[in-house]
């Protein structure tokens, strides 16, 4: 037979880092591209008790002040770091890129990263391994009110830029006021150009970076696939011998790869999809396709190839595309 029982919680006794892990998991949410939903306990006559009220407003508070780190940021190159630390960013300029982009690139001169550091570091050094440091770096903490900043001072290390926070007056820290005193941002501008995960510099060009992928597309598709991978990519241009070297070493054993070389049906002009104006040519013996009509053929003999082994054994076409235009070649010679 059960037993009744009487059960009391004293709402007073929240955790006290209460607000700390609130804006940890807020900082998390949006470094991954996330949004964040807070559910807030009401009484019975829908009334937000005190102690939840002053909770609320310490949050809002703290994202007044840290606004510009949170509203329209989006996730960096990189999301989190070592010491309890995560990335968002903004873009001064976002040049035409998609705005439903993934992240935002590292342009040293366009992009303004920010670091939450959600957990207080003991010896007051933040460990930054993710940034990549120029000679025009600065590192400032945001202050309270929205657009308030004081210069934190940095040194360059082996694997990024540790900050020092020894010297800065606590005051200066604006959770100091409505928080634990755990969890603060520190704006970072001018950091070097750097490349996503999975992708590698240019050798060559310093602001461009490169990846292969591997799929069986059409051009357009691949083209597109491009700036899903990376904000504002496209098939690659090639622009000198060197660079042709360079990006052929990356092909992962593909003996065949699109780039970003097309011509309209309409025009005779072959041209870089990025909108290079480089000139360098360094076709194939017969690899110039100069009739759309065998192009077309081309097109749709690999297709039919690539239909029939799909519904027979799931595998992909055993010739590539210039095999079946050699053949195309040949029987019509």
């Amino acid at each position: 037979m059960g037993k009744c029982r009487l059960c009391r919680q004293e709402l007073s006794r929240l955790p006290t880092n209460y607000e700390d892990e609130l804006i940890a998991q807020l900082a998390q949410t949006i470094s991954l591209g996330g949004n964040f939903v807070l559910n807030i306990a009401i009484d019975a006559n829908g009334r937000v008790l005190p102690v939840f009220e002053e909770r609320l407003k310490n949050l809002g508070d703290f994202v007044t002040d840290h606004s510009e780190a949170i509203f329209s940021s989006k996730p960096w190159i990189y999301q989190s770091d070592v010491d309890s630390v995560v990335y968002t960013s903004q873009l001064k300029n976002p040049n035409n890129l998609d705005p439903y982009r993934l992240y935002n690139p590292q342009q040293q001169n366009n992009t303004v990263i920010y670091a939450f550091v959600t957990n207080w570091p003991d010896d007051n050094l933040i460990n930054l391994t993710r940034v990549v440091p120029t000679s025009q770096t600065t590192v400032n903490l945001l202050a309270q009110g929205a657009g308030s900043y004081s210069s934190v001072p940095f040194s360059q290390t082996s694997t990024g830029i540790l900050v020092d926070i020894s010297d800065v007056s606590l005051s200066s820290f604006p959770s100091s006021n409505y928080v634990t005193f755990n969890t603060f941002v520190l704006k970072i501008e001018n950091a070097a150009d750097q490349c996503p995960v999975n992708w590698i510099q240019n050798s060559l060009n310093k602001q461009e970076c490169l990846t292969f992928g591997n799929s069986t597309l059409g051009w357009n598709a691949a083209n597109s696939q491009c700036g899903i991978l990376g904000p504002g990519a496209t098939l690659t241009s090639i622009t000198s011998a060197f660079e042709n070297t360079e990006i052929s070493g990356l092909n992962q054993g593909c003996s065949n790869a699109y780039i970003g070389l097309y011509r309209n049906s309409s025009s005779s002009n072959w041209q870089w999809i990025n909108g290079d104006t480089s000139t360098y040519t360094n076709w194939g013996t017969g690899r110039l396709i100069n009739s759309q009509s065998v192009w077309n053929k081309l097109v749709e003999r690999f297709r039919d190839e690539h239909k029939k082994l799909q519904e027979s054994s799931g595998s992909s076409p055993r010739k590539s595309t210039w095999e079946f235009y050699d053949e195309l070649r040949s029987n019509s010679s």
